[in-house]
């Protein structure tokens, strides 16, 4: 996939036409002033594909990341609920699961913001 990407970007900016007939030097500036109006809606068109591809992996990431937390909520949940069962349990361990809990979602969160 990159290596296609390296080629379309290194078309779209050349502005030499390979041909074999000998061009005028006007048919040259025409065709590179068509070239130049080319540029801004080709960069508006890798603009758009980009923020597609970044939108798209971000969003798999959240819901990744959200069916993550989901499961460990579920399981702290249900281990709280067994544990307040019993009198003699300590509220020790489950507080310190859920800290590690919060403090793993955290951490997600940090590394989906800033990769």
């Amino acid at each position: 996939m990159y290596a296609t990407d390296a080629v379309g970007i290194g078309e779209a900016f050349d502005a030499r036409v390979v041909t074999d007939e000998v061009k005028t030097l006007e048919q040259r500036v025409e065709d590179l002033e068509a070239w130049k109006r080319s540029v801004p809606d080709e960069l508006d068109r890798r603009d758009q594909q980009l923020t597609t591809r970044l939108e798209t992996r971000l969003q798999s990431d959240l819901e990744a990341t959200r069916q993550s937390v989901q499961t460990q909520l579920i399981q702290v949940r249900e281990y709280l609920q067994g544990a307040l069962q019993k009198a003699t349990v300590s509220y020790r361990g489950p507080a310190a699961l859920l800290v590690g809990v919060l403090v793993g979602t955290a951490a997600n969160f940090v590394a989906l913001t800033s990769g």
